[in-house]
């Protein structure tokens, strides 16, 4: 397991992420609507979001320790 500093700054930087990614887009959005164009905002919402929804993930796997058992079985699979 991750020590919990470590999970504690993984979070963070993912919560970092998620207000970077609300505050973008809603700039984004309102910039869309001020120049009266062709909507267009969705686009960087969509891609971005897949990417938070990785990122979400990714942390997910690493706290949990997923990587590290891995690495072990890989390592202890080398060794045989």
């Amino acid at each position: 397991m991750l020590d919990p500093a470590l999970r504690r700054a993984l979070w963070l930087f993912f919560l970092v992420h998620a207000a970077l990614f609300a505050g973008a887009n809603l700039f984004f959005l309102l910039l869309n609507l001020a120049l009266r164009g062709t909507i267009w905002f969705f686009y960087p919402l969509v891609f971005w979001l897949l990417f938070l929804l990785l990122h979400f993930y990714l942390n997910k796997l690493i706290i949990s320790g997923f990587f590290h058992r891995r690495w072990d079985a890989l390592l202890d699979w080398l060794d045989r």
